[in-house]
C-alpha cells in the first residue's frame, strides 16, 4: 500500500489553453453598464406601472433612452468576439 504524507500534497496542474487571451477590461465595464441600465429600466417601469412614481416627460425620456441603448450595446459587445481573434 502506498503511503502519503502531509508534506507530499500534490499541486494542481496548470492548464495551458492556447486560445486563452488577455481580457479586454473595457468590454467587462461596458457589459456592467449595460446590465445596470437593464436593472434601472426594469425598476423604473415597475415603479410607474405600480403607480409609485408618476409618469413624467423626464422619466419617459430616460426610459426610452435606456431601452434604445442597452440592447444595441449588448449586440455590439457580442460581435467583438468575432472581431478580436
Amino acid at each position: 500500500m502506498k503511503e502519503t504524507s502531509a508534506n507530499s500534497v500534490s499541486t494542481p496542474k496548470k492548464l495551458d489553453y492556447p486560445l486563452m487571451r488577455e481580457r479586454l477590461h473595457w468590454v467587462d465595464y461596458a457589459k456592467g453598464i449595460g446590465i445596470f441600465l437593464v436593472v434601472v429600466g426594469h425598476i423604473l417601469r415597475g415603479l410607474v406601472n405600480s403607480s409609485i412614481l408618476e409618469e413624467s416627460k423626464l422619466l419617459l425620456f430616460v426610459d426610452r433612452w435606456i431601452y434604445g441603448f442597452h440592447m444595441p450595446l449588448f449586440f455590439f459587445i457580442s460581435g467583438l468576439g468575432e472581431y478580436f481573434p
